[in-house]
């Protein structure tokens, strides 16, 4: 037994390009959305490994990372952030 194949008409894909022409910039924006979003994600990885490599690194040389100064900057960012 043969199966019919479906063969689109003019008007639906007319319908077609209607629907894809509305949906795309929509699609657009979000697919940039999520592009920042893991952009930041993956830099945010980035940056707590570089600061762990730097804690480790003045732990070798028998440093202090976190000095009474650096926390007072660190309080002062914090606070001038919010």
């Amino acid at each position: 037994m043969k199966t019919k194949t479906y063969q689109p008409t003019i008007e639906d894909r007319i319908v077609q390009q209607s629907v894809v022409s509305v949906l795309q910039p929509k699609f657009e924006e979000l697919l940039r959305a999520l592009q920042i979003i893991l952009w930041n994600e993956e830099m945010t990885i980035k940056q707590k490994r570089k600061q762990q490599k730097k804690i480790k690194r003045a732990k070798e040389k028998g440093e202090e990372y976190y000095t009474p100064h650096r926390l007072q900057k660190m309080q002062n960012a914090w606070n001038a952030s919010s």
